[in-house]
């Protein structure tokens, strides 16, 4: 996001369709080799004795820590260039004396402060909860709740896109209409 944003045309000339495909296969054989790796590996018996879910060997945990530490500071990292670049172009429009409100800017940041911050309530309470758990227990009904957060950051980045991107929300209720509209005619 923050090369498309910072530099376009660089951002056009890497991002081709092969590109973007060689991406989307390293996603995903990292994420089915995440997934498949404990099944080959844990199968001894004092594994089976829980839920490998609930109660992660300490590697495993170590792992999906790690990558979640990178995801979120990359995250953080290229929002606050955004922001940056979003302040930057304010100044820059000030020194010229080209009116400007200053608007554009502090919805950006109010918007990408939203998401970053969404994104970390609903994604760190599993990271921490297995990470206790490994220490002592959690209960089971916490640790699957802070589970539940996960997709629940989804829901909550189309809602708060829905109310600060005008243009969206029109669509959005333009598309309900007309569903509902094909739904009612018989």
């Amino acid at each position: 996001m923050y090369i498309n944003i910072a530099h376009p045309f660089f951002y056009q000339s890497i991002m081709t369709n092969r590109s973007v495909y060689i991406i989307i296969l390293c996603l995903w054989t990292f994420g089915l080799s995440y997934m498949f790796v404990p099944l080959m590996v844990y199968t001894k018996v004092h594994y089976h004795k829980s839920c490998i879910l609930l109660h992660p060997p300490l590697e495993y945990y170590c792992i999906g820590a790690f990558v979640y530490v990178i995801s979120s500071v990359a995250v953080m990292v290229s929002n606050f260039k955004v922001a940056f670049l979003a302040f930057r172009k304010k100044q820059v429009s000030l020194a010229r004396r080209i009116p400007s409100s200053g608007i554009g800017t502090v919805r950006s940041v109010k918007f990408f402060s939203a998401m970053f911050g969404m994104y970390f309530i609903c994604t760190s309470p599993s990271v921490l909860c297995a990470g206790l758990n490994i220490v002592f227990p959690v209960p089971t009904p916490v640790y699957v709740f802070s589970i539940y957060l996960i997709p629940f950051n989804s829901v909550l980045t189309f809602i708060i896109f829905f109310f600060i991107n005008n243009k969206f929300s029109q669509a959005v209720m333009r598309t309900f209409s007309d569903v509902k509209a094909r739904l009612c005619k018989g």
